[in-house]
């Protein structure tokens, strides 16, 4: 996600995007990945791991089945309070929210947000293009998920160590964002140091 907003951030002047992913039933936020630009270098950082209960406001963005811009006042007047993302201290004063949908069910909620002014149209739907491809891979992981399960229970240490050196071997390789994703996700799947995969993903490659 981070390598995502390195390139929305130059673009279109964005402070702050971040990738919410709920639950099925939409009553809980299952995960938050958020980056931000600060003092001219882009964070990324997992701000909700376990579940967590949807506010008054997370509910109603939930529920956005289009791309919707709100402003720091419209919250306060509708709500009484500004939309604040959760563990993250920061306000900001200009909000985009755009739903990540596959088939008519809503997976979660691709947001950006500015401090100093409104996302412009053409940055607007560039993002809701960011958005489906979002969609498609959490779509694609989901799957991946229930495949890979067995398997990854069936793996001993020495063999999760095998398929991670056979991963980054690849990574180092790799030369398209494609391949890299999906090394990303074979890694992830199967819990196969994730975050490091990750890391290796945002730090040393440039697409």
């Amino acid at each position: 996600f981070q390598g995502v907003f390195s390139k929305l951030h130059p673009l279109f002047s964005i402070d702050c995007g971040a990738l919410i992913i709920y639950d099925e039933e939409l009553n809980h936020i299952n995960k938050v990945y958020l980056s931000e630009a600060t003092d001219g270098e882009i964070s990324c950082v997992e701000t909700i791991s376990d579940p967590v209960s949807l506010s008054l406001i997370t509910k109603e963005i939930s529920g956005f089945d289009f791309p919707v811009l709100k402003s720091r006042q419209d919250w306060i007047e509708d709500f009484g309070e500004n939309h604040c993302l959760n563990h993250h201290p920061t306000e900001y004063h200009f909000h985009c929210y755009i739903p990540i949908e596959h088939n008519g069910k809503i997976l979660g909620t691709f947001e950006l947000h500015n401090h100093n002014r409104e996302l412009s149209p053409d940055g607007l739907t560039f993002c809701c293009n960011i958005a489906d491809f979002l969609a498609g891979l959490l779509v694609v992981m989901d799957q991946r998920i229930e495949v890979l399960k067995p398997v990854n229970q069936d793996l001993n240490p020495t063999e999760k160590s095998f398929l991670t050196e056979q991963l980054l071997n690849q990574l180092e390789q790799a030369t398209a964002i494609g391949e890299v994703v999906i090394l990303f996700e074979n890694a992830l799947l199967l819990n196969l140091k994730a975050d490091f995969v990750e890391l290796s993903i945002v730090n040393q490659q440039d697409f």
